[in-house]
């Protein structure tokens, strides 16, 4: 993805105000802002030149440029270039028709399970910026603040959830960004229509065999999930490449390190008690496509579990990873223990439609 000159947008915003490359001043003074300048809302845009870029974002994105920039207005500003970058990427890896929308590849017809059956033709419009901002409450954009100050580089991210994942595999394989990148590699038995979307609840149980298994609570199917978010999830996702996970979370009191089930259920419990989601099999695939484009994949170091999309089996806990120059999607064994490696990665969803 290319990107702004910076250096050449600080001389052309300190003496060539008469630079007419607006969206070029715009990145500028919104990454200025998401370094952290607290200099007046009014100043930055006088500065930099591209008032009427950043008010066509949305028309409420700026009620009082005469009122100094409060915190809140710092992370707005963030986000709409977040969603500038998201409609960015999308676009490189073909998944946009220009008018922005896309048509659902995902189809699946079981006449014992009717609410697991999907087989639109019509395509799923991209919400607004302005529809986003409207269901965007303020305790989430605190949430984005919070993941700020922890260092997890929050980004909004738009996810075409009606595609298959197999289609995003192959947009990423076909659009290879990294030196010695190889093709993703993605379980066989990674079926859409075998998952469990947005689970409710997590709690551990005890197999046959005396094995920790993940039981799940309140999860969807992937029909049911594409329909209630109207084709897009919308997510500010923690997009760090590698961060040091709680040990609290991953160990017993003595030290000794927890089932990957107990693991989850622990991730999820304190995701919960601070007001995160989880990511999905596919939300993962769309951060790592952007990643991929700045050079910085996720996950170089280790891996993270997608509470968001479950297996049936009860016995298996979905997870994602960056190995050997590739994306990678997987299952692991619920009872097997992990130490340090495992990572769970936060999010905060935006109900856009509702």
């Amino acid at each position: 993805m290319q990107r702004p000159d910076y250096p050449r947008l600080t001389r052309l915003a300190a003496g060539f105000p008469e630079s007419n490359d607006e969206t070029a001043l715009t990145h500028y003074a919104i990454e200025s802002l998401r370094r952290g300048a607290h200099s007046s809302l009014a100043q930055i845009l006088a500065t930099s030149c591209h008032l009427p870029t950043i008010q066509r974002f949305s028309p409420q994105l700026l009620p009082n440029l005469t009122t100094p920039e409060t915190e809140l207005n710092r992370i707005r500003l963030i986000l709409a270039l977040d969603y500038q970058d998201s409609i960015e990427t999308l676009n490189h890896y073909e998944l946009l028709t220009p008018d922005n929308s896309y048509t659902p590849d995902y189809e699946y017809t079981n006449p014992e399970k009717p609410e697991q059956n999907f087989n639109r033709k019509e395509p799923y419009p991209m919400p607004t910026l302005a529809q986003i901002f409207e269901n965007l409450s303020e305790e989430q954009l605190l949430l984005y603040k919070k993941m700020e100050e922890q260092g997890l580089k929050p980004r909004l991210q738009l996810t075409p959830i009606g595609l298959t994942l197999r289609k995003l595999k192959k947009q990423i394989d076909s659009h290879k960004e990294l030196e010695n990148q190889n093709n993703t590699t993605m379980w066989d038995d990674i079926q859409g229509h075998q998952l469990i979307y947005a689970s409710k609840e997590f709690s551990v149980g005890r197999n046959s065999d005396g094995d920790d298994t993940l039981e799940k609570e309140g999860g969807i199917s992937k029909a049911e999930w594409i329909t209630r978010n109207d084709g897009w999830l919308v997510d500010i996702v923690a997009t760090n490449q590698d961060f040091e996970a709680d040990k609290k979370l991953q160990q017993d009191g003595n030290g000794r390190w927890l089932t990957l089930g107990q693991q989850a259920v622990n991730f999820h419990n304190q995701f919960q008690k601070e007001g995160y989601s989880h990511i999905s099999y596919e939300a993962y695939m769309l951060a790592q496509m952007r990643a991929i484009l700045e050079g910085k994949p996720l996950e170089e170091y280790s891996w993270t579990i997608l509470l968001d999309s479950l297996t049936e089996n009860e016995k298996l806990v979905s997870y994602g990873f960056w190995n050997r120059y590739h994306v990678g999607l997987c299952y692991s064994g619920a009872n097997l223990r992990y130490n340090s490696g495992l990572r769970c990665r936060r999010s905060v969803r935006v109900l856009w439609n509702l």
